[in-house]
């Protein structure tokens, strides 16, 4: 079910807090869009999100309360700006997977195009316009065509990724798995699963690399010439195995109090790997004798 708990409730307290910032991150990835991101922090900001989404949602109230007295495109464009992103505020957990994405703010451009249309078109002068738009559009063209590089090559993309956030987990996850693991890094691994400041995510992390650490040991088995496998196979494999499969389990249970729902995306991850690398496993060690099938 790939822990999937839509009783989440960590408190009303933490749930206002998280939804503010979301908000926050999300208004700045609209507002501010550069340089963009594979994932976002928002644990990162200071306690300064509460001033940014109560005063959007001040703005929203006094767009409605416009909007009830007379026809103005602004204040259409500030509700449309805004009540896109309501829905991500993760009020109700796993609506979406990521808590701030720039895919998120697609709908709320439109928005935003209509105040900047109400704004233009209350100047008299096109060249001012044109101004506007021009120093609007150049700088933005700008940066997405420096960025191009990075967008068409993954490991390219995920290092930077690394290097502005080397504090994030899902940086450091996506630098275990994708960068040090197929190096055989295991010191390094551990150095940065110890990172993580979730107890249970450092437990799958390094639970995992005592898995991959088997895994490795036992294809060594298999290339050799070894007349009974079944027993170093279970030890070297099954064994880390079942242990993986224990920690991932130990932390979809601790999803309903998770404050920072993306640590689900760590779990998801490797119960991808468990499913897809260490797919043979069931054959291997589900045959009465192993432990990791159980």
């Amino acid at each position: 079910n790939q822990g999937i708990r839509l009783e989440n409730e960590p408190g009303l307290w933490f749930m206002a807090e998280r939804a503010s910032r979301i908000l926050t991150s999300l208004t700045g990835i609209l507002l501010f869009p550069y340089p963009l991101r594979f994932y976002y922090d928002v644990y990162q900001l200071g306690e300064w999100h509460w001033l940014v989404s109560g005063a959007s949602m001040l703005l929203v109230l006094v767009s409605l309360f416009v909007l009830l007295a007379r026809r103005s495109l602004w204040a259409f464009g500030v509700v449309l700006t805004f009540s896109p992103l309501l829905i991500y505020l993760q009020w109700v957990p796993f609506t979406t997977w990521s808590l701030a994405s720039e895919r998120f703010v697609f709908m709320s451009v439109a928005g935003l195009a209509l105040i900047l249309i109400d704004g233009l078109g209350r100047i008299l002068r096109p060249r001012v316009i044109g101004g506007v738009m021009l120093a609007i559009v150049f700088p933005a063209a700008a940066i997405v065509w420096d960025r191009v590089d990075d967008w068409g090559e993954t490991h390219r993309l995920l290092t930077r990724e690394y290097t502005m956030q080397p504090q994030f987990h899902n940086a450091i996850r996506d630098h275990i798995v994708r960068e040090l693991l197929p190096k055989k890094d295991f010191v390094g691994m551990e150095r940065h699963a110890r990172q993580l400041q979730r107890d249970y995510a450092v437990e799958v992390m390094l639970a995992l690399i005592k898995a991959e650490q088997g895994f490795l040991r036992m294809n060594e088995f298999r290339n050799a010439t070894v007349q009974d496998k079944a027993h170093p196979l279970r030890q070297v494999f099954c064994q880390p195995l079942a242990v993986l499969k224990s920690a991932v389990r130990h932390g979809y249970a601790q999803m309903p109090r998770e404050r920072d729902l993306s640590y689900n995306n760590l779990l998801r991850t490797v119960d991808k790997m468990i499913l897809i690398r260490y797919g043979d496993a069931k054959i291997l060690c589900n045959d009465g004798k192993g432990t990791a099938g159980q």
